[in-house]
Order: C-alpha cells, then sequence, then structure tokens
C-alpha cells in the first residue's frame, strides 16, 4: 500500500516523513505522548538529527491538512509539547497560506511550513522508491491482523512502548527497554514462530529505536577517556538510567523497609542482591560494551538506525536477519550472544 491509498491526514503525514527522510533525518509517525499512563495526545512526526559527532536535534512536526487548520492554536500547541518533552525544536505543517502565521510562528521560534509547502509534496512523483513502503497504518495492520495469535497484543504494545520511549527515555533505561524488544523477537525468529516475517520487521524498527537512544546517550561520552567510556556503558546496560550508585541507593532503601516493617524477611534483601549479582553476571554485558566502544561502530549508530527503519518499513517481501546487511547481522550476532540465543537460528 501507498500513500495514495490512505485518507487525506495520514497521507500528508506519510509525505511529510519521507520529505524529512529524504533530507537525511530519522523520522517517526504517531509518537504518543503520555503522563503517569494517561493519553495526552500524539506528535504526527518526531524527527531526530546528528548534525555533528557532538550534537543531536529532536524536533516536533505538528500537521493539519484541513480546511481550517487553526494554525495559530497549533503552534501554541506545539510550543507546550516541545516545552513538555523537552524538544529542540517544533514545526507546524498548516494549509494556511496567510503571511501573518508564519510571520508569529517566526516570532515565537517555531518553523511554519505553510500551504505554498504542501502542494509541492502532494505533487511528488509516486514512483520514487522512498513511497514505495509501508506506511504507518500498513505497519500496524500487519501487527494486529491475527487476533488469535497471543502475540498480536503483546508485539504491538511492544512497538508503541518503544516510539514512546524515544520521546521519554533517551537514556540508558530507554536503550534496556528497546534491546529487551529486540532480544524476544530475536527469540520469535529462533524459534520459527509463524509469524517470522513479522518478527523480522519487528526486530528491524527495536534494532532501529535502540541504536538511535544509544546514540543520543553517545554523545556525552564519546571524546572521553577510554576508561570513562567502558565505566558509562557497562554501568548503562547493567543498571539503566539509576547507574550503579542508584541502584545501590534503592537497595539499600529497600532493605531498611523490609527491617522496618518485615524483620523475619530480612534475608529476602540478601537474596535480591545476589540475584542481581548473578543477573549481571551471566548476562555478559562486556559483549555490548566492547562491541559499541569501537569508534566505526560508534559513529555509525545513526545511519545503522536509519538502515534498520528502512528494512522494518519496506514495501517489498522484509528480508530475514540473515539477509540484512552485514553491520546489521554483526550487531544482532552480539544482541545474540548477550542474551545467550543461538546464532545458527537466528542468522
Amino acid at each position: 500500500m501507498t500513500v495514495k491509498t490512505l485518507s487525506k491526514g495520514p497521507s500528508c503525514e506519510e509525505r511529510v516523513r519521507v520529505y524529512f527522510q529524504r533530507l537525511g533525518m530519522y523520522a517517526v509517525r504517531s509518537v504518543p505522548c503520555r503522563y503517569n499512563g494517561i493519553d495526552i495526545s500524539d506528535i504526527d512526526v518526531w524527527l531526530y538529527s546528528r548534525p555533528s559527532p557532538l550534537s543531536r536535534h529532536r524536533i516536533n512536526v505538528d500537521i493539519k491538512n484541513k480546511k481550517t487548520p487553526q494554525a495559530i492554536e497549533r503552534i501554541f500547541w506545539s510550543l507546550g509539547l516541545c516545552k513538555s518533552f523537552g524538544l529542540d525544536e517544533c514545526i507546524v505543517v498548516t494549509t494556511d497560506r496567510r503571511d501573518d502565521v508564519s510571520t508569529f510562528g517566526k516570532s515565537v521560534g517555531v518553523s511554519v511550513l505553510d500551504g505554498n509547502f504542501l502542494p509541492r509534496l502532494n505533487s511528488s512523483d509516486p514512483t520514487r522508491p522512498e513511497i514505495n513502503r509501508l506506511s504507518e497504518e500498513d505497519f500496524r495492520a500487519l501487527i494486529i491482523r491475527d487476533r488469535d495469535l497471543e502475540s498480536a497484543e503483546g508485539w504491538y504494545a511492544d512497538y508503541v512502548d518503544g516510539k514512546e520511549k524515544l520521546l521519554t527515555a533517551l537514556d540508558f533505561s530507554g536503550v534496556n527497554t528497546h534491546l529487551s524488544h529486540c532480544i524476544a523477537r530475536c527469540q520469535n525468529i529462533t524459534l520459527r514462530s509463524q509469524r517470522i516475517e513479522l518478527a523480522s520487521r519487528l526486530l528491524a524498527i527495536h534494532l532501529s529505536h535502540f541504536l538511535i537512544t544509544l546514540d543520543f546517550c553517545m554523545k556525552d561520552i564519546l571524546f572521553k577517556p577510554e576508561t570513562d567510556r567502558m565505566t558509562a556503558l557497562d554501568h548503562g546496560f547493567m543498571y539503566g538510567s539509576f547507574g550503579q550508585s542508584g541502584i545501590d541507593r534503592l537497595l539499600t532503601r529497600t532493605d531498611g523497609l523490609i527491617r522496618k516493617y518485615s524483620p523475619d524477611n530480612v534475608s529476602v534483601s540478601a537474596r535480591i542482591r545476589d540475584g542481581l549479582a548473578t543477573d549481571f553476571k551471566n548476562r555478559n554485558y562486556a559483549l555490548l560494551r566492547d562491541y559499541f566502544l569501537k569508534p566505526d561502530v560508534a559513529h555509525d549508530l545513526f545511519e545503522m538506525a536509519v538502515v534498520c527503519e528502512g528494512i522494518a518499513f519496506g514495501g517489498t517481501t522484509i528480508a530475514f536477519p540473515a539477509n540484512f546487511p552485514a553491520p546489521i547481522k554483526a550487531m544482532i550476532g552480539v544482541v545474540a550472544d548477550h542474551a545467550g540465543l543461538d546464532r545458527g537460528k537466528l542468522l
């Protein structure tokens, strides 16, 4: 299915996404905005770019392809989302052609792509390779079409969770969430699930989320001494955004609560510490650390994320992991080794 078969709103969002992808940005549609589990809204298109090794740029794109777009209101709304979620910029795409809209947007730091911009998108050549890809609606339909399979709802929930974490958890906790999604889909593939093609697409998109989040984390440690980078990755993969000190404080607080309210179970705290230590040892986090410390790998995180996103949304028959590009296969192999999975069944 191409964007031509979508209704007016989604079709416009897809064309905007492709437009920014052609400019070299990583673009995600329909990113949920939630607070304490409450659905607030969603971001039409979330953009991520890497202008330099030390800088990253995150943009909220608000799109309204309507006869009465209420452009000024959309500018206020976009500014609110941008501030609430710590984004770097916001763009409003609107059918409104009034100069006052663009002038007002500029005065408050919002870029406006007005009604003179949209016709250029609509007249784009539909045979371009970038257009021949699944839409967000197609992708969702692939995941949830088989309601009789137990995996359908869980797989879609993981996918939505992954998109949300791009907005709310660009840290090592987010890295580890995406990593867990990747491992789950790898397990589905090694078990030769009847939905192996879908599992391969989802593995690709979870890998792209993982790489974008890790790329954001790496910007702060890229030029530090190697020992500092090793420690940062070790603690990040092991303990998430809490870090070792944060986990230690949490365990100490837990121990204090157990001693105060359940003194007969003080041994539980020790078992928790021992269990975590065993888990950290068995999962072999050093494999991940050493692989992503390689200069060529760290340098290419953003580019690999873009490639993985393209694999996931490819309009033709999906390539299975064994046929992914060599750098992506190498990374999947490291993830498989970390998770104790059989590379042979995966690649």
